[in-house]
């Protein structure tokens, strides 16, 4: 299973159904997996969801510049919506955590600054460039192509 972001019918973002396709080498025995375009192995939220999230979170001019708990309400995934069987406060630490993986997933791009926000507003300031709109769709279109130009594992 898989969390994708809103679409421009839906009010929330949506769990779908993910299949990883498992080849076994004939020569070596190792195994490879195959995801589909967008998710990310071992992750629940799909690279698109993470996108849209960020540019959620990051300062204007580049995004909202929402609190986390806001990012998440926003894209559906609070918990009364998407955990019904918690309970508690809100635990979202994902926001911070994926800017650590930056260099994993894009590696050859420049994310530069002190904070993890200042470091995903860089990355995000040249996929907005290159996407020539503050959508995150379409910056999530250039985000997904650059993480499968540099041969990053999905």
């Amino acid at each position: 299973m898989v969390v994708l972001p809103p679409g421009k019918k839906d009010k929330l973002a949506r769990w779908v159904c993910c299949w990883v396709r498992r080849y076994r080498c004939t020569t070596c025995g190792r195994c490879q997996s195959v995801h589909p375009e967008g998710v990310l192995a071992h992750y629940t939220y799909g690279l698109a969801l993470v996108v849209a999230a960020w540019m959620a979170t990051v300062p204007a001019p580049l995004g909202q510049g929402q609190a986390e708990l806001a990012v998440w309400a926003l894209l559906g995934l609070d918990r009364p919506t998407l955990e019904k069987h918690r309970s508690g406060p809100g635990r979202w630490r994902n926001l911070s955590r994926w800017s650590k993986r930056i260099p994993g997933w894009w590696p050859g791009r420049s994310a530069s600054g002190s904070t993890w926000k200042q470091q995903v507003s860089s990355l995000l300031t040249g996929f907005v460039a290159e996407a020539r709109s503050l959508e995150p769709a379409a910056v999530a279109t250039v985000a997904l192509g650059a993480h499968a130009a540099w041969g990053a594992a999905m």
